[in-house]
C-alpha cells in the first residue's frame, strides 16, 4: 500500500512539475491532490527538497530498466549492449517531459539534482549500471575495468542526455567506439 502511495504522491509531483514548474509545487497541494494529510505526505516522503530527490530517483531508476533490458537484448556482446542502452537513453531523454521540464532550468532545485550532487543520477546509475555488468558480464571482465567502464559510460551518456549536440546515432556511435576501445 504504501508503494501504491508514494507512486501517486510521485505522479502528482511530476504532473505538477511539468505544468505549472517546480515553484508552483507546495506539499499541502500535492497532498489534497493525492487526497492524504499534510502530516500522512511529510511522513511518506519528508520535506519538499525530499520529494525532489526521490522524484529524480524514481526517473532516473526508469531509465535505468530500460537499461537493462538493452543490455539483457546484448548477453553476448558488451559493446552493442551498452550502445543500446545508451541509445534508449538518449532516445528516451528526447520524449521525457519531465527531464525536458528540468533541462530548461526552470526548477533550479531539480536542475541542481540532476547536473550538481551527483548522487540521485550519476551515484544511483554508476552503482546499477555496474551492478548489471558484473551480473552479466562479469566473467569477461576484471573488477578494474567494470569500474572504469561503468563509470564511463554512464558520465559519456548522461552528458549526452543533459547536452545534446546532434543526432542521437552520432551520440551512440561515440558511445560504441569508447565503449569498443576499453573493452580491447
Amino acid at each position: 500500500m504504501r508503494i501504491v502511495l508514494r507512486d501517486r504522491i510521485l505522479d502528482e509531483a511530476r504532473d505538477l512539475v511539468v505544468g505549472e514548474g517546480w515553484n508552483a509545487v507546495n506539499m499541502s497541494q500535492v497532498a489534497r491532490r493525492v487526497g492524504v494529510s499534510r502530516p500522512a505526505l511529510y511522513n511518506e516522503i519528508g520535506t519538499k527538497h525530499e520529494l525532489a530527490t526521490a522524484l529524480i530517483e524514481r526517473e532516473t531508476d526508469r531509465f535505468l530498466a530500460g537499461n537493462a533490458a538493452a543490455l539483457a537484448a546484448h548477453p553476448d556482446d558488451i559493446v552493442e549492449g551498452l550502445a543500446a542502452a545508451a541509445e534508449f537513453t538518449l532516445r528516451t531523454g528526447q520524449t521525457n517531459e519531465l527531464l525536458r521540464t528540468i533541462l530548461a532550468g526552470e526548477p533550479e532545485e531539480l536542475l541542481s539534482l540532476v547536473t550538481a550532487d551527483s548522487e540521485p543520477v550519476l551515484g544511483r546509475a554508476i552503482d546499477a549500471v555496474g551492478r548489471l555488468l558484473r551480473a552479466q558480464y562479469g566473467s569477461r571482465l576484471d573488477d578494474t575495468l567494470t569500474a572504469t567502464l561503468d563509470e564511463v559510460f554512464v558520465r559519456l551518456t548522461v552528458s549526452h542526455l543533459m547536452q545534446p549536440r546532434g543526432e542521437v546515432t552520432v551520440a551512440v556511435a561515440q558511445v560504441r567506439a569508447v565503449v569498443a576501445a576499453l573493452v580491447r
